[in-house]
């Protein structure tokens, strides 16, 4: 069964939380330190060059062995080892109030590439009305003709008639744009459920590592975008608007409130001539505006797609990483890897003829069956093995042979019999069909120092060997 992305339901999974998850919407930001305590739900912070092993709850207030699944009651998580810590999403963006839903980070992206014209972005430019052209497009005069309104609720609550209305324009009717179209449309259609969603996870603290040293702060340049993202939208429900207006009133904040024996609260003032404490005139508030509540979260799921974007292309998926170097690159069982030569005698195209060591290696569970019904004991076949792994030995060379006269291929076309070991042949990169060809072992070399795998010069072709 072969390995694939899909996209899931946000709703489901955190309806399936074991933990009570914390909603950064409502998390303050005012003072620094609710800041502080902001990033210490954000990353992992490191100020020595050793990793602690000590169990600890994420804010660090409980330590210790003896601590292990006791849940803290100031950060709410359990105390565990940074090396077995549950990976579990902690923070979660919840929609904010009045914003009908949040729309998935990969959608987001999906549909951005897609609907783009000469980097700029139609979908964006619709939901955010803070972006705007560079350069005048005459799509989006269409756009406006066709009745379209800027605005995130209105793309929502339009989302079929808007897509609709962008297939409709003449540059996405062309190909290769109309393929790309298709695609999209068809993602729609299968991941209905996992477009819209109330709560978007954001990744789990210890993914994000900041090292703190004598020499610097080092910090991967990917995770900019996603604590962008948090810090838009963290306090989005909780915080208020500072208008400023003329103060006619003078405010004092020190001799006052020893004469009045009264403390004002935050964004208070004391009017000298009544002693009363009222709202300051300077800092009136009132909640964020519903235009300014939508452009944020737009501007949060698009920082949050850009992060997805770069860590799965930089982090995960380029030559340097992580699946790359820790999956891809990993030996399989029964394989091994050397140099290609070419067969100099006749033979059929599907032959392959490989080195005395690799197939000790690659063949050992085989050959230790064989030597077992010999006689031997598995410790005496393993002796054997590992002595006679780059030196010549003809019972070595029978059992090869036997290996491979046991090996009986039918072509189901032909009715023909052949004789040999069948393997996969790739040769990386294995960017075409032909990378990986079906072959025959038919012959392990009996020369020890011979190192090469040689294989038809009729089946070099495909593999741009």
């Amino acid at each position: 069964m072969s390995i694939y992305q899909k996209l899931i339901n946000f709703n489901e999974v955190f309806a399936t939380l074991e933990k009570t998850p914390i909603i950064i919407n409502d998390l303050r930001t005012s003072t620094e330190e609710e800041k502080l305590e902001l990033n210490k739900k954000i990353y992992t912070l490191y100020e020595s060059g050793v990793m602690s092993t000590v169990p600890s709850c994420e804010c660090g207030k409980l330590t210790g062995e003896y601590n292990v699944g006791i849940t803290c009651k100031i950060c709410n998580t359990d105390v565990a080892s940074p090396l077995y810590t549950d990976l579990e999403p902690i923070l979660w963006v919840r929609a904010p109030e009045g914003v009908k839903s949040l729309i998935n980070p990969h959608v987001w992206f999906i549909l951005n590439k897609a609907f783009t014209i000469s980097n700029f972005q139609l979908i964006r430019w619709i939901c955010d009305t803070t972006y705007n052209e560079s350069r005048p497009f005459k799509e989006t005069t269409q756009l406006l003709e066709m009745g379209m309104q800027r605005g995130y609720n209105f793309f929502l609550e339009n989302f079929d008639w808007v897509i609709e209305q962008l297939c409709q324009l003449k540059i996405f009717t062309k190909s290769p744009k109309i393929e790309n179209i298709e695609v999209v449309l068809q993602m729609i259609k299968e991941y209905r459920d996992c477009l819209f969603c109330n709560y978007l996870p954001l990744p789990n603290r210890v993914l994000l590592v900041i090292e703190d040293t004598s020499m610097g702060r080092y910090v991967d340049y990917t995770y900019f975008s996603l604590i962008d993202a948090i810090q838009m939208i963290a306090s989005i429900d909780t915080v208020k608007n500072k208008k400023k207006k003329k103060a006619n009133l003078v405010i004092e904040n020190i001799s006052v409130n020893k004469i009045l024996g009264q403390t004002p609260e935050p964004e208070e003032f004391i009017n000298l001539s009544t002693g009363e404490i009222s709202a300051s005139p300077g800092l009136l508030t009132d909640n964020v505006s519903m235009k300014k509540k939508e452009n944020r979260t737009v501007k949060m799921i698009s920082a949050l797609s850009n992060f997805y974007n770069n860590y799965n292309r930089n982090n995960l998926g380029s030559k340097q990483g992580m699946i790359r170097k820790h999956v891809i690159s990993s030996r399989n069982h029964f394989s091994f890897r050397t140099v290609i030569s070419s067969i100099t005698v006749p033979h059929v195209y599907d032959e392959l003829h490989v080195p005395w060591g690799a197939a000790v290696g690659s063949l050992r569970y085989h050959i230790l069956n064989k030597l077992s019904k010999q006689g031997m004991t598995c410790n005496q076949a393993i002796e054997f093995i590992n002595n006679y792994a780059r030196r010549y030995h003809p019972k070595l060379d029978d059992i090869f042979k036997e290996l491979i006269n046991e090996s009986v291929n039918i072509d189901k076309e032909t009715g023909i019999i052949t004789n040999g070991i069948p393997c996969v042949l790739i040769r990386n990169p294995s960017l075409a069909r032909g990378s990986a060809l079906k072959l025959r072992i038919t012959q392990v070399k009996p020369d020890p120092e011979t190192l090469t795998m040689s294989l038809s010069i009729l089946s070099v072709v495909s593999l741009n060997a």
